[in-house]
């Protein structure tokens, strides 16, 4: 699963990353389960991107990382 959400600020506090995570975690566990509602297999392990501003694009280190964890879920499917 590849979730997004806003790019918390610099000085971001514990309350903004707490929320942050839940929010992530909600999404991703929504996705994960309308995929396997639908037969598909989803992995375990998601991805949280951050975006610039509501529709994006991806912030700079996004692109990278995306092609990263493509990567590592690629090679588990080998094994």
């Amino acid at each position: 699963m590849f979730t997004t959400i806003l790019a918390l600020p610099e000085n971001s506090t514990d309350e903004q990353i707490e929320s942050g995570e839940k929010w992530d975690l909600a999404a991703g566990r929504k996705l994960s389960n309308m995929a396997k509602s639908k037969g598909l297999n989803a992995i375990e392990n998601r991805l949280w991107v951050e975006v610039k501003g509501n529709k994006g694009p991806l912030v700079e280190s996004g692109v990278e990382e995306t092609k990263q964890f493509t990567r590592e879920m690629l090679l588990s499917l080998k094994s």
